[in-house]
């Protein structure tokens, strides 16, 4: 499998990413949280799918789990990584 292309668009990516934080550090920390959220999807959806197919053998049944509660592990992953990345990055507080 060739990865050239995965490897083009994440350096891009990243020169997005660093020309948002020099030039509107608001923006930049929007596109962090998002990208955060979808980690945050991607990893609950596949522990979700993995738990599916350990406790679930018959093939309808997991397809009918998969139906349901994937897009629950979807959600519920993709706002606890919004979440982390938001207050992670929250700006610094000065105090007077």
């Amino acid at each position: 499998m060739d990865y050239s292309v995965l490897a083009l668009w994440f350096g891009v990516d990243i020169l997005a990413c660093l020309a948002l934080i020099k030039l509107r550090p608001g923006a930049a920390r929007v596109w962090f949280c998002l990208a955060g959220a979808l980690v945050g999807l991607y990893i609950a959806f596949f522990f979700g799918m993995f738990l599916i197919h350990t406790f679930i053998t018959d093939g309808w049944n997991r397809l009918g789990a998969a139906i349901w509660l994937g897009p629950i592990f979807a959600i519920s992953g993709g706002a606890a990584g919004y979440w982390l990345v938001h207050w992670w990055t929250e700006p610094p507080q000065v105090r007077p």
